[in-house]
């Protein structure tokens, strides 16, 4: 054990070998303890490179997958904004066509009521007076007034200029029309038949006002020739 320990030490030479044993003793020879070199590296797996590598890896997939949430948030606004965009038409599409029947409502009441009266007058042949005029004249309107039938020598003398046709699309022209067909039939056709006085009447109307009133006058007109003016 002991030539084991001096070798540790840096003896290089077994002591137990006879032929070192036996060498005479040089006072000369230099017996200086030289220790052996500790090696400089050690072989072992770099492992702090290894988790160096997998940690930038780890960053660079989490740096994508940021990028992908940054994508999807920007995409998910744009929806949101389409979605308030289609919101508002939406509402307003609504309004706009509560407005559209409200008007169109507004027209066909004054029209139902037209149509009412000319039944009424064509049911049973029974032969009506001339058209009459609302009960009461608006104030701001005294020149409306329905004239009361002329005697035939003084129709020819008095030119009333025609009524304008009426379509419909605005209710306050309803009672215009109304008082301007009865004041110029009234002057002009007032011993005419009445069957003569609707289709005067229905040649004024066009667009909606027409097509509201053309049905129910092709139903009661059917066996009727109308007559000329």
């Amino acid at each position: 054990m002991a030539h084991c320990y001096l070798a540790g030490l840096g003896f290089t030479k077994d002591p137990t070998d006879a032929s070192w044993a036996q060498t005479p003793f040089d006072p000369n020879e230099d017996t200086t303890y030289v220790p052996t070199p500790m090696p400089t590296t050690v072989d072992m797996p770099n492992v702090d490179v290894q988790i160096w590598e997998l940690l930038q890896r780890l960053e660079t997939k989490l740096d994508n997958v940021t990028e992908q949430v940054a994508l999807l948030r920007t995409e998910i606004g744009e929806v949101d904004t389409h979605a308030g965009r289609l919101e508002g038409q939406i509402q307003n599409l609504r309004q706009n066509t509560h407005t559209s029947f409200q008007n169109l409502a507004n027209t066909i009441n004054p029209l139902a009521t037209m149509v009412t009266s000319i039944q009424n007058s064509l049911q049973g042949g029974v032969r009506v007076g001339p058209v009459q005029a609302p009960p009461q004249v608006p104030a701001a309107q005294p020149g409306l007034a329905v004239a009361a039938p002329v005697p035939m020598a003084l129709a020819g003398s008095m030119k009333l200029a025609k009524p304008e046709k009426f379509d419909g699309s605005k209710k306050e022209k309803a009672i215009d029309f109304k008082l301007a067909c009865s004041t110029y039939i009234n002057v002009n056709y007032a011993h005419h038949p009445d069957t003569n006085k609707i289709v005067f009447i229905m040649s004024y109307l066009e667009g909606a006002a027409h097509n509201w009133l053309r049905p129910f006058l092709e139903e009661q007109l059917s066996g009727i020739t109308p007559l000329a003016l």
